[in-house]
């Protein structure tokens, strides 16, 4: 058995462990290359390092680093991160000072809309920082 073959093969156990650690796919990418790396010396039988493996180690890593994470996130839902998830829920509006705010989780937000007063409700509709864009319900 050549030590080539086990350096290739090695190097795909070690970026297997690298995957189960980081879960971005690109270890996997790396994992599978370098086993192909080492199908080709097995079939090759070749004793020494060549231009050939490093095409093929580099350009299916590159691909599977650009391919896997796409193919296997793609029915991943994604779900609103920080002040987003209070994006389309109804508030009522009280006046601060001279600013008309909401108040979320007890912290309060600046709000505007077209004709809001305080004692309005309404429905959030977008953020800009922290400042919410709403539509007042009837």
């Amino acid at each position: 058995m050549s030590s080539f073959l086990l350096l290739w093969i090695g190097a795909g156990l070690f970026f297997l462990i690298i995957e189960i650690f980081t879960t971005a796919f690109y270890g996997l990418a790396l994992a599978i290359s370098a086993f192909w790396v080492a199908l080709y010396v097995w079939m090759t039988w070749e004793i020494n390092p060549t231009f050939i493996q490093g095409c093929i180690f580099v350009l299916l890593s590159a691909f599977g680093a650009y391919g896997f994470p796409k193919f296997f996130s793609k029915n991943a839902i994604e779900s609103p991160q920080g002040l987003d998830v209070y994006i389309w829920k109804t508030r009522k509006v009280k006046k601060v000072g001279e600013d008309l705010k909401i108040s979320l989780d007890g912290v309060d937000y600046l709000i505007e809309s077209d004709g809001l007063k305080a004692g309005d409700s309404v429905k959030i509709t977008s953020r800009n920082g922290s400042l919410f864009t709403g539509k007042i319900l009837p």
